[in-house]
């Protein structure tokens, strides 16, 4: 058997070429998707690492995927699911840092204060929700994709995401106005 290690080294070449795209196409979005529901950024790191491995192995099968963001979004949607139903994951504590990751845009110290309070209190009111409200808040509000593509992502019904976004506003709602989870 004769190899040919001109072609292997053009197709790795690829590979890695694809992987970088992938990488720096998705990348900060996986982590923050992933941190959506670790609620911790180590671990949404690591899962966005796994993803990114997962779609270097897949690269042969790279034309059978129709969208590589409701893919990769669909593969870190179920690798946070597996980490919080794991015994390793008990207690989370929200760290707020994820205010810096959401676009803050700063006027003036006072208006970047106010700004700031507000986020935190969103944050926290978001992050307040049960996990099947807060991940398609998440999804449609913060990564700007429609209910189809939501729907896909964590195989529900579309019209289950238009009634989880509702009742995810409507409990939000409650919750900015004092109110609690439990009303």
């Amino acid at each position: 058997m004769i190899i040919d290690y001109e072609n292997e080294d053009i197709h790795e070449l690829a590979r890695e070429e694809w992987l970088k795209e992938i990488a720096y196409t998705y990348g900060d979005q996986i982590t923050k998707l992933a941190y959506s529901y670790l609620k911790d950024w180590n671990q949404a790191q690591d899962v966005a690492q796994d993803v990114l491995l997962t779609c270097f192995k897949n690269y042969e099968n790279r034309s059978k995927i129709s969208s590589y963001k409701a893919w990769i979004y669909r593969v870190t949607v179920n690798r946070s699911k597996d980490i919080l139903k794991s015994s390793f994951l008990k207690k989370v504590v929200l760290n707020n840092s994820l205010v810096k990751l959401i676009h803050a845009v700063e006027h003036s110290p006072e208006t970047a204060a106010l700004r700031n309070e507000e986020n935190n209190q969103l944050i926290e009111a978001v992050f307040a929700l049960p996990i099947k409200y807060r991940e398609v808040v998440l999804l449609y509000y913060y990564e700007e994709l429609d209910t189809k593509e939501i729907s896909e992502i964590i195989r529900i019904n579309e019209n289950t995401v238009r009634t989880r976004l509702r009742r995810a506003r409507d409990r939000l709602g409650d919750l900015l106005k004092g109110g609690s989870l439990n009303e």
